[in-house]
């Protein structure tokens, strides 16, 4: 089946990654996969031409541009493909207006910002809460199916303990914008030191507050025990160095750390946010704090330290789940699945 997978915006961070896993799961399914992206992106998707994959990069302002339309609507008439696949607003609203509704364009929805993707045929939503949203904006329901993000890291093939270091490391990885929780991390950090508990932290990472966390981690006394690693594009590495991975985010829908995490049998400290809490549910909501709150995030990083021996069988079950929801191999024939629905239903297409 012939299809197109295109974002726009930056190509950092988890939607960027679920993208190029999407053509390269989409190409393991035998699909002809063409993928666009926007000429200001020049990063190149190294895992897309590894995977051979075409690429596209289609210029595009904005939400609304004429030119850009008119190039999507040359593309769409010269390759015909049987669906288009969108993993952001833009690239919705360009494919929606160029198509003519002769072929279903699928918004992936990353975030619970859902409204510039409603004007898509059919919504695949990584969350249960996304789907919700999702529907409750239509009085004539458009498909919608949850589908959980793909993760391609090379995770643990069978669970391993590995009990804490003598000195425990603790692990943050993120882009350093304030809402990831940096902030709530170092000041939980902070409150860690006036207590009879030795640790080391890793920070992995950059962005526009680097220079700011350099000053607090300074000003709080962390210098010997913070490390700033910046991007890792290793993270098997990354996380093997770790024995607790915290994950303070202010605002997320369903992000991909805490999963990578948990495939790596590292045990995981996370904000509340119904993404989150979701994938950790269970008799893991004791790991489990609410976001901008240093205090019970201290708290919750001090109770895994002092409770190394608790934490294997939580480990050990958080790893299945992720292992169950998340893999390549588990995810591909339901997005295939899913994919071979929508065109199927859709009342259109090419003849």
């Amino acid at each position: 089946m012939k299809l197109i997978n295109s974002v726009y915006g930056s190509a950092q961070g988890g939607r960027w990654q679920v993208f190029c896993d999407y053509s390269l799961l989409l190409r393991e399914l035998g699909h002809d996969v063409l993928t666009v992206v926007n000429t200001r992106i020049n990063e190149d998707p190294t895992r897309l031409f590894a995977n051979e994959a075409p690429i596209v990069r289609l210029r595009n302002s904005g939400h609304y541009d004429p030119f850009a339309t008119l190039v999507a609507w040359n593309l769409i008439r010269r390759e015909k493909p049987k669906a288009i696949i969108t993993h952001s607003g833009r690239a919705t609203h360009l494919f929606k207006h160029a198509s003519f509704n002769r072929v279903p364009v699928i918004a992936v929805n990353h975030s619970t910002n859902i409204k510039r993707s409603l004007i898509a045929d059919a919504f695949l939503a990584i969350s249960n809460e996304i789907k919700e949203s999702l529907e409750s904006q239509f009085a004539k329901p458009k498909p919608c199916y949850i589908l959980p993000n793909p993760v391609t890291l090379n995770g643990l093939k069978s669970f391993e303990w590995r009990p804490f270091r003598p000195v425990p490391v603790i692990g943050f990885l993120s882009r350093l914008v304030v809402d990831k929780g940096i902030y709530t991390f170092l000041e939980a950090l902070k409150q860690l030191q006036s207590k009879p508990i030795n640790f080391q932290a890793v920070i992995g990472g950059d962005g526009e507050e680097m220079e700011t966390v350099k000053k607090v981690i300074h000003e709080s006394g962390l210098n010997d025990r913070v490390k700033l690693q910046g991007w890792n594009n290793n993270r098997e590495a990354f996380y093997r160095g770790l024995d607790l991975f915290v994950f303070p985010s202010e605002r997320e829908a369903a992000p991909l750390a805490p999963i990578e995490a948990a495939l790596m049998g590292v045990t995981v400290v996370a904000s509340d946010l119904p993404g989150i809490a979701e994938f950790m549910d269970g008799e893991h909501k004791s790991h489990l704090v609410p976001p901008s709150n240093p205090v019970l995030l201290s708290e919750a990083i001090q109770s895994v330290l002092q409770n190394p021996l608790d934490c294997e069988k939580r480990a050990k079950a958080l790893w299945e789940k992720a292992h169950q929801l998340h893999t390549p191999q588990n995810l591909k024939s339901r997005l295939n699945h899913l994919i071979g629905e929508i065109v199927e239903a859709f009342p259109n297409g090419w003849k």
